[in-house]
């Protein structure tokens, strides 16, 4: 039934965003989403939070310093919310490539299901900047939780690749990226 009304395919920036209409929408289906979410996320935090520990550990002694960083993401309804990430000895952000993923990130962004700033699934959470620049179309992301993978993680899996040879790393993620 959710299937065969309202629904539309829209093109943003060459990713398919599928539409079902908010409309259509039950609690019933929220619910399962939500529960399925947190069903995975807990779990697997649980089996992992004594690993993670230890690397976070193990690098705080080898840097000297606190290895996670808090971040400021935009998510459900336009809200902002807060992510941790793990930088790593270079000083950056680790990156997420599709075969490479840095699993310390993986397991910050489960606590941020958890806690329900985002899902399994769903578009990426972007900062504050790049939102500013999104058109009216782009914003209809906003309607559904962030999520750690989505179609853009499929879509752009060599981001780092195209990331690493820019000049000006801004205007390549708002021009090739976004």
């Amino acid at each position: 039934d959710i299937l065969t009304t309202h629904q539309a395919i829209y093109l943003v920036n060459y990713v398919p965003l599928l539409s079902l209409g908010t409309e259509d929408f039950h609690f019933s289906h929220l619910f399962l989403k939500r529960f399925l979410d947190i069903l995975i996320a807990i779990p697997v935090v649980i089996v992992f939070l004594p690993f993670v520990g230890i690397v976070i550990f193990i690098t705080y002694l080898k840097q000297k310093r606190w290895p996670v960083r808090r971040i400021e993401r935009i998510g459900l309804k336009g809200k902002i919310f807060y992510m941790y990430r793990f930088i790593s000895s270079e000083g950056e952000a680790s990156t997420d490539e599709l075969g490479k993923i840095h699993w310390p990130d993986v397991f910050f962004k489960l606590f941020s299901v958890i806690k329900g700033d985002m899902s399994l699934v769903g578009p990426r959470p972007e900062v504050p900047e790049i939102v500013a620049l999104y058109s009216k179309e782009q914003k209809k992301v906003f309607s559904v939780r962030p999520g750690i993978t989505g179609l853009a993680t499929l879509a752009f899996r060599k981001e780092g690749e195209i990331m690493s040879s820019a000049k000006d790393l801004y205007q390549t993620y708002t021009q090739k990226v976004m």
